[in-house]
C-alpha cells in the first residue's frame, strides 16, 4: 500500500526530474543501479516476480528510468496487485513522455506507448476505495489504510487500491478509534464512511497557591510535576482525584466527578499541621524560662546566705572570727556565681526559643481548615516538661526532664 500511495503522489506532483538526477549521479551508484536492473531482468525471466520487483525498485531509486518503472508495473501485475500495476504503468508513461519532450530521447516513445496501452487495458479491473471523512473532522485526525497514512488530499476520493482484504482506521486526540475491514475484488467500487466520535472530555485547571519544600502531586494515582498543571488539562469525563503532600502539612485531597464539557478549577493549598512546622513546642520554651528563673532563684538564695554569713563574721573582732565559716562563705559565693551564670545561659536560650517556638494554636489551626478535604495529622506531639532546683552539702543544681 505504501508503494501505491507513493506512486499516486508522484502522479499528482511535478513532472519528472530524471534528467537532472542522472546528470549529477555518482558513477559507482550508476553501476549499482544497472546491476540491480540486470538482476531484476534475470529474476523476471525465472518468473520470480517478488525478487524481480525488489531488484527493479532498488534500481529505480538509484537510476530513475521509465523502462525500470515499466518493469516494476509488470511485476505488480504478475503478482495480482492490479492497482499498483495500473498506477506504475501510468507513471512510466508520464516519465517516458517527459524524457521525449524535454531531452528529445525518442527511444522512450515506445515505452510511453506500451505503458499507456497496458494502463488502459488494466483500468476496468482496478478496484477503487473511497474513504469518506466528515468535513468537520478535527485537525489531529489521521486516516490509514493497512497501517499506511492516507494523505488528506486523497480523502473523499476514489483511490486505486489493490484487490484483497484492507483495514481502514482513523485515530486522533480525544477521538474514539475507528476501524473497518473490507475485501476488494477486481473492478469493484467501495466506500467506507469514517465515523468521528469524540471521547467525552472535561478540562481541569489546577493552580498551586504555594510550593513548600518537598511537596508532591498526584492525579488519579499518577505523579505530576508543576509544569503538568500549566493551562487546561484534558481528562475523560468521570471521577478524578488530586492529592498534594508536603512534609509538615496536611494532605490536600480533591475529589470530583466531571461532566463532558465541564471546566473544573482547583486551587491547591497547603495547611500546616499544628506542632509540625519543625520548631519546638511551647512547653519547651516555658520550661526554659522556668529553669532560668529557678536557677537564678537558687543563686540568689546562695548569695543571700553567703552575704549573711560574711556580715556576721565581719561584726566580730578579728580574733573571734571562725576560719571554718570563712570557707563556708567562699563556698556559698562560688555556688551563687555558678547558678547566676547557669541562669543567664538558660535565659539566653529561652530568648532564642521564643523566636523558634511553634506558637500555632492547634484548635485554631483546625478551625481554619476549609475548602478541600484535609487529612488529620498523624502522630501529634504531646509535650510534658518539669524543672526543679536541687541543693546538697557542697553542691547544687537544676533537674529538668520531660517528653514530647
Amino acid at each position: 500500500m505504501l508503494a501505491l500511495l507513493t506512486a499516486l503522489a508522484l502522479l499528482t506532483g511535478e513532472p519528472s526530474r530524471a534528467i537532472a538526477q542522472l546528470s549529477g549521479s555518482d558513477p559507482t551508484a550508476l553501476a549499482a543501479g544497472l546491476k540491480l536492473y540486470e538482476d531484476g531482468q534475470k529474476a523476471m525471466g525465472a518468473n520470480d516476480f517478488e525478487a524481480a520487483l525488489k531488484a527493479f525498485q532498488q534500481s529505480l531509486s538509484i537510476l530513475p528510468s521509465p523502462n525500470t518503472r515499466y518493469n516494476v508495473a509488470r511485476c505488480f501485475r504478475a503478482l495480482g496487485r492490479t492497482a499498483s500495476a495500473y498506477t506504475n504503468f501510468r507513471l512510466a508513461a508520464r516519465e517516458a513522455a517527459d524524457r521525449v519532450a524535454a531531452a528529445r530521447e525518442t527511444r522512450f516513445a515506445a515505452t510511453r506507448d506500451a505503458a499507456e496501452k497496458e494502463a488502459a487495458a488494466l483500468e476496468p479491473k482496478v478496484p477503487r476505495l473511497n474513504v469518506i471523512v466528515p468535513s468537520d473532522a478535527p485537525p489531529g485526525l489521521t486516516v490509514t489504510i493497512d497501517g499506511q497514512e492516507l494523505p488528506r488530499s486523497l480523502w473523499n476520493t476514489a483511490v486505486e487500491t489493490d484487490p484483497g482484504v484492507h483495514v481502514v482506521a482513523a485515530t486522533g486526540p480525544r477521538i474514539v478509534p475507528f476501524e473497518d475491514k473490507l475485501d476488494l475484488a477486481e473492478g469493484s467500487r467501495h466506500e467506507i464512511k469514517v465515523t468521528v466520535r469524540r471521547v467525552p472530555t472535561a478540562h481541569l485547571v489546577a493552580a498551586l497557591k504555594s510550593r513548600p519544600s518537598g511537596f508532591s502531586l498526584e492525579l488519579d494515582g499518577k505523579p505530576l510535576t508543576p509544569s503538568d498543571l500549566d493551562g487546561k488539562r484534558e481528562l475523560d469525563a468521570g471521577p478524578h482525584r488530586i492529592v498534594a503532600r508536603a512534609p509538615g502539612y496536611r494532605d490536600f485531597v480533591w475529589n470530583e466527578s466531571l461532566r463532558d464539557g465541564q471546566v473544573a478549577t482547583v486551587e491547591i493549598t497547603f495547611q500546616p499541621i499544628p506542632g509540625a512546622r519543625g520548631g519546638p513546642p511551647k512547653p519547651v520554651f516555658y520550661g526554659a524560662v522556668a529553669a532560668s528563673a529557678a536557677t537564678l532563684g537558687v543563686g540568689t538564695a546562695f548569695a543571700i546566705h553567703a552575704s549573711g554569713l560574711a556580715g556576721e563574721e565581719t561584726d566580730k573582732p578579728p580574733l573571734l572570727r571562725d576560719p571554718r565559716l570563712q570557707k563556708d562563705v567562699e563556698s556559698a559565693s562560688a555556688r551563687a556565681n555558678a547558678f547566676f551564670i547557669t541562669g543567664a545561659v538558660l535565659g539566653v536560650g529561652a530568648g532564642v526559643l521564643f523566636f523558634l517556638t511553634d506558637w500555632t494554636d492547634g484548635a485554631e489551626g483546625d478551625r481554619k481548615l476549609d475548602g478541600a478535604q484535609a487529612q488529620p495529622a498523624r502522630g501529634t506531639a504531646i509535650s510534658l516538661v518539669s524543672v526543679a532546683p536541687w541543693a546538697a552539702a557542697g553542691a547544687g543544681g537544676i533537674a529538668a526532664g520531660g517528653i514530647w
